[in-house]
């Protein structure tokens, strides 16, 4: 699975089903950019679209297989983070403690 479309389901697994706009909104992107990103995760069976009960908006959502690819890719992800932390045994608190502190030094001069 590529970033775009993870980052699609991400969203997706939150709060299903979304309009186009609202997948825009919500992920800061331009509509044409939503619009490719969407029709190339329809062709990979990943989400699906219809539409909404105004019969007028289209809605999208994951199909079962892209919940289902979604989910496996965060088990492996995060199976790894896992497997990380535990490398660093005794460290691994320390280490979580400076990623937040780095983390919201990161947002803040971002912002």
């Amino acid at each position: 699975m590529n970033p775009a479309e993870a980052r699609l389901l991400w969203l997706l697994s939150v709060d299903s089903p979304r309009t186009l706009r609202d997948v825009g909104e919500a992920l800061e992107l331009e509509q044409s950019t939503v619009n490719r990103q969407v029709n190339a995760s329809i062709r990979s069976g990943l989400i699906q679209r219809h539409r909404g009960p105004d019969g007028r908006a289209f809605l999208v959502e994951p199909t079962p297989e892209g919940a289902a690819a979604f989910d496996a890719d965060m088990r492996d992800l995060l199976g790894g983070y896992g497997a990380a932390l535990r490398e660093l045994g005794d460290r691994a608190d320390e280490f979580l403690d400076l990623l937040d502190r780095f983390t919201a030094a990161y947002n803040r001069d971002k912002g």
